[in-house]
């Protein structure tokens, strides 16, 4: 058995889609948008693997000056326990490594964390995911509002406080993909509530 790890170019999305949907469970019709406009951002590092050939997973790190952030983890399931995810794993941080990266981030899944600890990732907490239903156009009150294009500096500024890293050009990105959808709190002085800062 054979592994080969590459980067992965815009060709490959249409065997890594399919990869992405059997990993994570669903299917969302705009995948294949957003890796290829992933693609086109300089900051943005993707992966593809495959074994003997045949397309079998994909990984990424979005590259923020001093602080990356690992994404997109995903490995056939019919091809999983072979060592895709960990060959993935150690190209892309030997990629994040010669960008001089200080920091490198991701959040795991339970059955996920072992790998990454094998690589010498340390745990850093917990992270909790909340969803809720979108049913239609975002409706606001008091203080909250859809967003406009003055606001998105604010917008990335506060992300970047708590992120420890400028994400502007990802902010602008989600904002395009879903307008109306976004929406901004800011106190009556027109200030954004502050969270406390994430620790270094």
């Amino acid at each position: 058995m054979s592994i080969e790890v590459r980067r992965l170019v815009a060709r490959d999305i249409e065997n890594v889609v399919p990869i992405i949907a059997a990993a994570y469970g669903h299917h969302d019709v705009r995948t294949a948008e957003r890796l290829a406009h992933a693609l086109l951002r300089p900051t943005h590092v993707a992966l593809f693997a495959a074994i003997d050939g045949v397309p079998a997973g994909t990984v990424y790190a979005e590259l923020f000056g001093s602080v990356a952030y690992v994404g997109g983890m995903a490995v056939d399931p019919s091809r999983q326990r072979r060592g895709v995810g960990a060959a993935l794993m150690r190209v892309l941080v030997g990629e994040i490594d010669c960008a001089h990266v200080a920091t490198t981030l991701l959040d795991a899944t339970e059955s996920g964390a072992p790998l990454y600890r094998q690589i010498a990732f340390e745990d850093d907490g917990e992270v909790a995911v909340w969803e809720h239903p979108v049913t239609g156009p975002s409706r606001t009150g008091g203080g909250t509002s859809s967003i406009t294009s003055e606001d998105l500096n604010d917008i990335a500024a506060f992300d970047g406080g708590i992120f420890g890293a400028d994400r502007s050009g990802i902010v602008r990105e989600a904002a395009g993909e879903a307008p109306g959808r976004i929406a901004l709190d800011r106190r009556g002085d027109g200030t954004i509530p502050r969270s406390p800062s994430r620790a270094t």
